[in-house]
């Protein structure tokens, strides 16, 4: 029954590498089938908890009333200010869609602080795929037939949100730190049919 946890970045074939394993695995790929699966638990549209997210790197905002429904249906023994009522009842509702897939087995999470949701998981392989700016920003050039600058723009503010987002919902954790992970693999060096083999080789020694 097992668990693997996918983190990436940008143009680090990382979301290829993901389905890539879920498929030689037989397992669920739990991408933005999250979003819809948060969505059906807290009985919100899918642009609430989107907008959840898009607002931690561009505050302020404000989310749907539906959205806030939910937050404010939530009961904490400490009070709290709202918008922190609000994010630790995001961060529940993600922890608790991840923990159903994770008791039921046989996922790949894909993004969305799985990594940190699942940390303690019993047998979970937490992997990072990255690759060298240079690299990405060339990728993210030439697939999106844009120039390098825009590329390089395009890549640093995903890092950015990213990094904020892992920041906001996790007490300041760095995206980045090793110790979050089993595995990191360096796309720039490692083909991803090969990274998705060592993914899946890793997956039984954890």
């Amino acid at each position: 029954m097992g668990v693997i946890t996918i983190s990436r970045e940008l143009a680090s074939k990382g979301t290829d590498i993901a389905h890539m394993v879920a498929e030689r695995l037989g397992y669920e790929c739990l991408d933005r089938g999250l979003i819809a699966a948060m969505a059906r638990e807290a009985g919100v549209e899918e642009a609430d908890i989107s907008g959840k997210e898009e607002s931690i790197s561009a505050r302020p905002r404000i989310v749907g009333p539906e959205m806030a429904a939910f937050f404010r249906r939530q009961r904490y023994a400490s009070p709290r200010p709202r918008e922190a009522l609000e994010d630790q009842a995001y961060v529940e509702l993600v922890r608790k869609v991840m923990y159903d897939r994770a008791e039921a087995g046989n996922v790949v999470v894909l993004g969305r602080g799985g990594q940190m949701a699942l940390r303690n998981w019993p047998g979970a392989l937490h992997v990072y795929i990255t690759a060298p700016l240079d690299v990405r920003v060339a990728r993210v050039a030439q697939e999106r037939e844009v120039g390098r600058q825009l590329a390089e723009r395009v890549v640093r503010d995903s890092d950015r949100q990213r990094r904020d987002y892992i920041r906001h919902f996790y007490n300041n954790a760095d995206w980045r730190n090793p110790r979050y992970y089993h595995l990191i693999v360096d796309t720039s060096r490692i083909p991803p049919e090969v990274a998705a083999e060592m993914i899946i080789l890793a997956l039984k020694a954890v």
